[in-house]
């Protein structure tokens, strides 16, 4: 599985967390960082053509509320997986993601988001060897 989102604390700390749980559920993963300004996708299919996965897990962030100051209340991510080698989706997602807010840091925030979609996942079968992650209260 090969994964793409942007950001940096958050986005490293659910690039960790993502690879730990596709790694506890039998999957092999690697994380891109896209720049939503990025136009050129020559570089992702250079990435997924040395990586080679069976499936590529698409996470953008499809709108959310923001609050006067500019911070995010919520964010939601549009999330698709698509087979490679018929490059039809074969799982789609929206995940609005509120947990924490700014109250925690960025780095729990990031794992959170990785423990949302993945339990997602598993939820609707596509992770079928591991259980789903309770959040933490």
């Amino acid at each position: 599985m090969l994964a793409v989102i942007s950001g940096n604390e958050f986005a490293n700390s659910f690039q960790a967390k993502l690879i730990n749980i596709a790694s506890d559920c039998g999957s092999a993963a690697e994380v891109s960082r896209i720049s939503a300004l990025e136009l050129d996708d020559s570089t992702r299919r250079r990435e997924i053509d040395g990586f080679k996965p069976d499936v590529f897990l698409s996470i953008r962030r499809n709108g959310g509320t923001k609050m006067s100051s500019g911070q995010l209340v919520d964010v939601i991510y549009d999330v698709r997986l698509v087979d490679i080698q018929s490059k039809r989706i074969v799982w789609r997602a929206a995940v609005t993601f509120y947990r924490g807010g700014t109250i925690i840091p960025s780095t729990d925030r990031g794992a959170a988001l990785a423990v949302d979609i993945t339990n997602k996942m598993k939820e609707d079968h596509i992770f079928r060897t591991c259980e789903v992650i309770k959040a933490k209260s």
